[in-house]
């Protein structure tokens, strides 16, 4: 599945339980889910608004991890 800016989500959506909405990647390479759309603050990471989030490894960074955040699929 891509996301708007046409990124291939790094994750199979099956795997994960089905109160995660939301996958993005750091500027670091990390992968995390997310339950509610995640946000980013003052440095290169995205950050959960209620701390429901689960790290799920890490691959290589991405050139603009700001275009790095993908939405389960309805």
């Amino acid at each position: 599945m891509q996301n708007k800016h046409g990124l291939e989500c790094p994750l199979n959506w099956d795997k994960l339980p089905s109160h995660y909405n939301w996958i993005a990647l750091d500027a670091n390479g990390e992968i995390y889910s997310y339950e509610y759309k995640p946000r980013i603050l003052n440095d290169p990471h995205w950050r959960s608004v209620d701390f429901n989030f689960w790290f799920l490894g890490t691959t290589d960074p991405p050139a603009d991890f700001t275009q790095c955040i993908w939405e389960r699929p309805k």
